[in-house]
């Protein structure tokens, strides 16, 4: 007689805009769990993807109620475990994690992975970075602020992310340009500017690495670090690779790092992606995010074949040991082309076609439009276009930058 089969655990996944969306967390999900999308449909990402949510899984609407009342529903679905790809949803899974028994990020490590200036506090209280960083709500405070830190620094939200309104500030000629457009009270922080080193992950790529990681129970298991191409002002990322160029050594060095700032941050148990810049005393922490790492997915897959950092959140979020990326003899990527400093707005991007005719590209996704607003303080988000595939080599990669610039061919509308 054929035994019954096991059922899956039942993992629950707090809706929102983030790292990963319902269709690749629902095919992530496949033999591993049943997946229940908890939703706000008065939440604007949510509304305009009810089709994909209801196709990927179960739906828990949770829409009206206080923390207490959906975990009073929560209850009724008997959750194994919880997650989020989003840092909206981080302090409202943690909260509902708390009321449900299960494992996550606690509300209050939760608090410190969101801040800034807390975060920078704790790791240079634990020893793991000594980074000034002061937080600053006026100009006066600023001024103040920037005689502690000194110049260069960075200015940028406290509970900021994609490099939303961050800004370098090398002289008070810097802050004066700023001022007149930023508004100082909604919270930021001044921090030091870490200067990198480009000699150490080499003169062509950037000189700064990400590592995702997994938390189980307080295990950490590091799963991939990835190299970067170099930023464009102020703080725009332009793309990413597997593997890095690092050597062993100083691998191994950011690796711990990571292990030490994790640790310090109070992380027990869920994904996060730590950004750690290369400069020429060592690997310095940049920030410590609590989930899993944006456009991640595609870089590393090809049809079936491939990493799925998707399910390695997942695994983690049920306590499972997750996969971890391979090094397969080839270099996969993602790159996103950035608009100069200068543009206001995309006037046409006539080279798609073209740069998905290169050989070594597998995938592009546009992600602008004629008339969208490209001006640099909205960060990352300003990039024209996700471009993945894999070539033989890093020395491979530089030609197939260069042509994917070439090819695309935008024409912009400069104020």
């Amino acid at each position: 007689m054929k035994a019954p089969d096991t059922p899956l655990p039942r993992l629950g996944v707090v809706c929102n805009i983030g790292s990963a969306g319902p269709l690749l967390i629902g095919r992530a999900a496949a033999g591993l769990c049943e997946v229940v999308f908890v939703i706000d449909t008065t939440v604007d990402w949510v509304r305009s993807r009810l089709n994909e949510i209801t196709e990927s899984g179960l739906v828990c609407d949770v829409t009206g109620l206080d923390i207490a009342s959906q975990a009073k529903v929560l209850r009724e679905w008997r959750l194994d475990a919880i997650v989020t790809f989003s840092d909206n949803e981080l302090l409202r899974t943690a909260e509902l994690a708390q009321e449900l028994g299960l494992r996550f990020h606690t509300p209050a490590t939760v608090g410190t992975l969101l801040d800034k200036v807390v975060q920078r506090r704790i790791l240079r209280e634990a020893g793991v970075d000594d980074t000034a960083s002061l937080p600053v709500g006026s100009a006066h405070e600023l001024t103040r602020a920037l005689e502690k830190v000194r110049f260069p620094a960075v200015l940028k939200p406290r509970q900021g992310r994609a490099g939303l309104n961050t800004f370098r500030l090398h002289g008070q000629e810097d802050v004066d340009g700023l001022l007149s457009g930023t508004d100082l009270a909604s919270g930021y922080t001044v921090e030091t500017m870490l200067s990198g080193e480009p000699s150490v992950a080499g003169h062509d790529w950037g000189d700064y690495v990400s590592v995702e990681s997994s938390v189980i129970d307080g295990t950490i298991r590091h799963l991939a670090v990835c190299g970067k191409t170099p930023l464009t002002y102020p703080f725009r990322e332009t793309g990413q690779f597997f593997p890095s160029t690092l050597d062993d050594r100083t691998e191994n060095a950011v690796t711990e790092l990571a292990t030490r700032a994790v640790q310090a941050l109070g992380v027990t148990h869920g994904s996060t992606h730590t950004e750690v810049k290369l400069t020429a005393e060592g690997p310095r922490v940049i920030e410590v995010n609590g989930r899993m790492g944006g456009y991640f997915y595609w870089m590393f897959r090809d049809g079936e074949k491939g990493w799925d950092i998707v399910r390695s959140a997942l695994q983690t979020a049920l306590g499972v040991p997750p996969d971890l990326a391979e090094d397969t003899g080839e270099v996969v990527y993602l790159l996103c082309p950035q608009p100069p400093s200068d543009a206001v707005s995309l006037v046409e991007l006539p080279g798609v076609d073209r740069v998905r005719a290169l050989p070594g590209v597998r995938r592009v996704d546009v992600r602008t439009r004629p008339g969208k607003d490209l001006g640099w303080r909205n960060g990352t988000s300003t990039l024209l276009a996700l471009v993945y595939g894999s070539v033989p080599d890093h020395a491979s990669l530089l030609p197939l930058i260069r042509a994917v610039h070439s090819e695309l061919a935008p024409r912009y509308r400069y104020g």
